[in-house]
Formats: C-alpha cells, structure tokens, sequence
C-alpha cells in the first residue's frame, strides 16, 4: 500500500505535509506550538485550521488562507464547521464532519481529491487534506487543513435537482485508497 505522502496529489498539500511531519518529532502529531503558518509563507494561502472546542464535537474555523475563502465565498473564521458547511453542501456534510472528527481523535491524516458541489450552487474540484494537531498536553485540539482547488474555474449547477447527484472522490484513508464514484442517495 502507498504510504499516505505518496497519494497526495498537489505539491502545496505535499509541502504542508512535509511541514507538518517534521514538526511531530516521532510523535503522533505536532502541538499548536510547533505549528506557525508563517513558517511556510508561500503556502498560506492553501492553509486552513479549524479548532476543537471542549465539547469534543464542535469545530471553530480559526485560520483561512484566500485559496480557501476564493475557493468557499466566505471567510469561516469564528464560524463553526456546522455552520460554515450543512447549508452549503448539505450531501456531505455528515461525512466531511466525521471525518473531520476522526482524524482529530484518532490522530488520523486525511486527503480527499472530490469533485462535488460545493460553494455557490457551483461544482468545484480540489484536493483538501487535514492533519491533526494537540494542545500542550497531546490532547487533539486543531485540524491543519491544506485546500488547493483543481482543473481551473468552477461551472455552474444547472437546477437544484442535479446539485449532488454524483460525487466522484478519492479518498485516502489509514494509508488506504478507496476511490469511485458513487451515487448520492
């Protein structure tokens, strides 16, 4: 199986990557205070971090770089991922949230390659990944997110019956790749 650097497609999402492994020193994942964006100047713009409230289930946006706010419409800062992504792409949003959440509790790096509807009524694609950051004392606590939009400007949905029909996607999981298009339900 392809070790998870080797199935990331984008070199930005790599470079963050790269970034973000040679912070953890041999640990699960790197604390918020070996993570600086501005480490990485010329990558900032894909960065995104979305933090861990107390609850446990609550995501707040802390960070968007303008690829993100360009690629979404909107700035997510202080928003929760709720709110920032139920209305937006109500299809996935269960499953972007898991995910989200799983990769912050089991310390589990995620890419996704999808082609979807996203923002705007507008079909997008990217490639997003999220790597998982702790608190001082290992707790999970921030998501380090990369987004580099793909193949260019985005089309217009033709009617909301077609928004979400398909959803074609590559989706790397545990060092895994599962991949298809499957048919929204």
């Amino acid at each position: 199986m392809p070790a998870f650097r080797d199935v990331i497609y984008t070199e930005q999402n790599r470079a963050i990557f790269d970034y973000w492994s040679s912070r953890r020193s041999g640990k699960l994942a790197p604390t918020r205070d070996e993570i600086d964006p501005t480490d990485i100047p010329q990558l900032l713009r894909h960065i995104y971090m979305w933090q861990l409230e107390k609850d446990g289930t609550t995501l707040t946006g802390r960070l968007f770089g303008t690829a993100y706010t360009d690629f979404s419409g909107a700035d997510f800062r202080g928003r929760t991922f709720e709110q920032a992504h139920r209305e937006s792409n109500p299809l996935l949003f269960d499953r972007m949230q898991a995910n989200h959440l799983r990769c912050l509790h089991d310390y589990d790096p995620f890419v996704v390659v999808r082609t979807n509807h996203a923002f705007n009524r507008r079909y997008r694609a990217y490639e997003g990944m999220i790597l998982p950051v702790t608190d001082g004392t290992g707790r999970p606590y921030i998501l380090l997110g990369g987004l580099v939009p793909l193949f260019g400007r985005p089309t217009e949905v033709p009617s909301e019956l077609d928004v979400g029909r398909y959803a074609s996607e590559m989706i790397v999981e545990n060092d895994a790749v599962i991949g298809g298009c499957k048919q929204q339900r």
